[in-house]
């Protein structure tokens, strides 16, 4: 039976305006199994999610061309759809969903103005090995804030740090085992690759 936890914040699902053709939420499930129901206003930066979602749109729409003309509509069980990140823990995807809300009367996000300051302690405290879990986490969901306020913690810990110390700091090659079955071995070793230029690239402009 999937554990079953839901993302409640009602000023969140109350943000969520194009309802046209959209869910007003999706189910994200994890690497155990468990299951999230999360509004979307929460993932409304997550380059992957929104492309998953037009994806899904573009596959309703074809079925619907493929139905007989006078054909009824099936009756609405339960539109939710469902997303699944394999190599993400609950308590990772707890940590980016929060920042998402710590951040959802932010603003509009710009790169260039994104500092380290401008992360909250809560995130500065995580520890190594969470810290890197949910970089590779908001690369995977391509959430753009969230992947800068991680690389900012991460340059930060690793100043004035040999290549040696920060390999032993941030051991990519470590991330949690996945199973040889889970899909999307690509998109992780993508993701690992992803946080190793960024951690480099903020570590040198740091320095």
């Amino acid at each position: 039976m999937l554990a079953t936890a839901a993302v409640n914040n009602e000023s969140a699902a109350q943000a969520v305006a194009d309802t046209d053709r959209s869910p007003e939420s999706i189910h994200i499930k994890t690497r155990d199994g468990s299951s999230f129901t999360v509004p979307l206003s929460l993932l409304r930066d997550s380059e992957t999610i929104q492309a998953w979602l037009a994806e899904q749109t573009e596959k309703s729409d074809k079925r619907d061309d493929a139905k007989p003309k006078g054909t009824p509509a099936a009756a609405d069980v339960d539109t939710v759809p469902v997303f699944e990140v394999p190599h993400v823990t609950p308590y990772i995807l707890k940590k980016a969903l929060q920042f998402q809300l710590d951040y959802a009367d932010a603003g509009e996000y710009e790169e260039k103005n994104f500092k380290y300051e401008d992360v909250k302690d809560e995130y500065k405290e995580l520890s190594n090995e969470d810290l890197l879990q949910l970089t590779m986490a908001a690369d995977i969901l391509q959430m753009a804030r969230l992947t800068r306020a991680c690389a900012e913690v991460m340059a930060k810990r690793m100043e004035g740090k040999s290549p040696e110390e920060m390999k032993a700091m941030f051991d990519i090659d470590g991330l949690q085992e996945i199973d040889d079955e889970k899909a999307g071995e690509d998109e992780l070793e993508d993701a690992k690759m992803q946080i190793a230029e960024e951690a480099e690239t903020d570590n040198a402009t740091a320095a």
